[in-house]
């Protein structure tokens, strides 16, 4: 059994996981990480449906049911007031996910502790799923780049970017690679240093290590070995 089946499972139900599946969490961090964030979803989503509607939208609710039979005209009334109730909740959401696009630097440090892939065994496979993680961003190395251990795609503000972890300096590096063009920052948590910063060709770069040093190198490297053309995927 697979990863991929173990996380396809999780999905389509979680409490569906046999004895089997049990044992392969207890060895792949991975499989285990995405069922506890598949458990908070649906600890979130059940709150959510427990919640009692509030008496004066239930009263709303049954005067709508006892005017449904007026006239047509009503009828598309009551349509575009529930219309401009929808766009206005569209122009709020995106509105929140264009205030979310600043915070790429604690997105990026929240995915790396929640996904711990520095951790994990080094993973055979990584650099043919490092470059296939390229050819999904319509990127391409120009320049040759340290071993990589681990290689992958995320989602993170609803972005694709690659989630890649180098050997450099005899230690690991984490970088983060994404078409899209954020703000360059620096920051430092529970001993690890990033850095955020452009790439040439108008992607992002965010490369995190524990030695600043090696930050700031890798950084500028990884950068300059990379064609990242921006892209909203």
């Amino acid at each position: 059994m697979t990863c991929e089946d173990i996380r396809a499972q999780i999905l389509v139900d979680a409490r569906a996981l046999t004895a089997e599946h049990h044992a392969h969490f207890a060895n792949c961090r991975e499989c285990a990480a995405e069922l506890r964030r598949v458990e908070r979803l649906n600890t979130a989503l059940h709150a959510a449906i427990r919640r009692p509607l509030p008496e004066a939208l239930l009263q709303r609710v049954i005067l709508a049911r006892r005017i449904r039979r007026r006239r047509l005209v009503q009828r598309w009334g009551v349509a575009a007031s529930v219309l401009v109730v929808s766009v206005a909740m569209t122009k709020l959401w995106i509105s929140e996910q264009n205030r979310n696009f600043k915070n790429w630097d604690q997105a990026m440090v929240e995915h790396l502790i929640d996904d711990p892939q520095q951790e994990l065994r080094p993973d055979p496979d990584a650099p043919t799923n490092f470059q296939r993680a390229l050819g999904e961003l319509g990127a391409k190395t120009t320049a040759d780049l340290p071993p990589v251990l681990r290689a992958g795609l995320c989602v993170m503000h609803g972005q694709v970017a690659a989630h890649v972890v180098f050997e450099a300096k005899a230690q690991r590096v984490v970088a983060f690679l994404m078409p899209r063009a954020v703000p360059d920052a620096e920051l430092s948590f529970d001993g690890w240093s990033g850095r955020l910063s452009s790439a040439p060709g108008g992607g992002t770069v965010a490369v995190f290590s524990k030695d600043p040093q090696v930050t700031q190198a890798f950084s500028r490297r990884l950068a300059e070995s990379l064609d990242l053309p921006p892209k909203l995927l």
